[in-house]
């Protein structure tokens, strides 16, 4: 499955966003930390987009196991 791109409305805000909290998060802590922001269309029909400090891959694995722990 192709990475969806942002739509353009959002990429630069969804950017600064995710460099601000990256930056914020790991001022904090000793060990690095990873972060994944979902923002989407509120309804039926619409699109998902992700920005994260991570490989997608280490997102996709991290995702399903929230949802596995969530049920």
């Amino acid at each position: 499955m192709p990475d969806a791109p942002i739509p353009e409305d959002l990429r630069e805000t969804m950017n600064d966003i995710g460099r601000t909290l990256d930056k914020t998060i790991n001022a904090f802590v000793d060990r690095p930390m990873g972060f994944i922001l979902l923002a989407f269309d509120i309804g039926d029909a619409g699109t998902t987009s992700y920005i994260s400090n991570c490989d997608r891959e280490d997102c996709v694995k991290l995702m399903k196991e929230f949802v596995e722990k969530q049920g």
